[in-house]
């Protein structure tokens, strides 16, 4: 069975020197490894690699693997926030916009991302019952084709041990998809022709790290 790394931990923190960036992710090569990266202005301050034995590979190992990511990204962060602070706690929390607020913000933020042709919203409620797929999208663009790889999802969730659908992602008439489960509504966005999801993930989860952060 082909292995497929675990999706990565992108975080900020934004400091009186100015905001630090924390991205943690699983690499094969040149050994298996976590590694967490610092950015700050475009620069790398601090890199810790966390080699990993080979057997990390295997399908029961999987819920190693994600908390082996979980436990170095909380690590980091931790200790950016002490070395540095962390403006947020220090200061007067501005005030948490309501989910439909939230939501169009993470959406338009999204749409900025170069290489995002279009994005859907979708009813996350409805998707739950693949029987009502179709009439939970917002638009009829991709209707069928989302139906189908949503449905698809769903299954796989059904016969597995992986809870919800947080992301789905695909290839239609050259298109590059991608659907966000984990959003309440749940996205789906379409990438312009011949763009690598490799070159938005990044962007993606830095979007969202500033409205979900742990």
């Amino acid at each position: 069975m082909t292995f497929i790394p675990p999706v990565g931990r992108v975080s900020a923190v934004n400091t009186a020197e100015g905001i630090y960036h924390i991205q943690t992710e699983f690499a094969l090569r040149p050994q298996p490894r976590v590694t967490t990266t610092v950015t700050f202005n475009g620069r790398v301050v601090h890199k810790d690699n966390y080699p990993c034995k080979p057997e990390i590979l295997a399908e029961e190992s999987r819920d190693l693997l994600e908390a082996i990511l979980n436990d170095q990204h909380k690590k980091v962060k931790e200790s950016i926030q002490k070395q540095k602070g962390d403006i947020v706690s220090k200061t007067e929390k501005p005030s948490t916009p309501d989910k439909s607020q939230q939501a169009e913000i993470i959406r338009e933020n999204l749409s900025k991302i170069k290489g995002v042709k279009e994005i859907l919203t979708l009813d996350w409620e409805s998707l739950k019952r693949p029987a009502k797929f179709e009439q939970s999208l917002l638009s009829t663009t991709y209707e069928n084709l989302v139906a189908k790889v949503l449905n698809f999802a769903l299954e796989i969730q059904n016969q597995s041990r992986l809870g919800n659908i947080k992301e789905a992602k695909g290839v239609w008439q050259n298109s590059p998809f991608l659907i966000l489960g984990n959003l309440s509504p749940a996205l789906a966005l379409f990438l312009q022709p011949d763009v690598d999801f490799s070159t938005v993930q990044t962007p993606i989860q830095l979007v969202l790290a500033k409205y979900y952060a742990e």
